[in-house]
């Protein structure tokens, strides 16, 4: 198969909201496609994304660790303090995937329970 040199998308370019398509409103109440999916506990992420212990977050990110890494060790510990975070990072510091998304590993866990 021959991949082209360039790739093209300039046809995929958006040109703005085109007639007959509506602005979201993202002040909206859920629509009942997300009511069911929070029945049957599958949570659209961005809404259900935890707050992280903020104070916990940036001392670790003080200390060099990347926010994604900071998240899922808050996430690992029950999002509790830095110290029981760092512990887990440093337990942690090899295990494949350690840099995924937060959004990722909050799925998982929202699956496992």
């Amino acid at each position: 198969m021959r991949v082209p040199d360039r790739l093209r998308l300039d046809g995929y370019l958006s040109e703005g909201r085109q007639d007959g398509e509506l602005e979201l409103d993202l002040d909206a109440a859920p629509r009942e496609s997300e009511i069911m999916m929070k029945r049957a506990n599958c949570f659209p992420l961005a809404a259900s994304m935890p707050e992280f212990n903020a104070v916990a977050l940036s001392q670790l990110e003080a200390m060099g660790f990347p926010t994604i890494r900071c998240q899922r060790a808050l996430l690992a510990t029950g999002n509790g303090d830095a110290d029981m975070a760092m512990s887990w990072l440093f337990e942690h510091m090899e295990d494949p995937g350690a840099s995924k998304s937060s959004r990722t590993i909050f799925a998982d866990v929202i699956r496992r329970h």
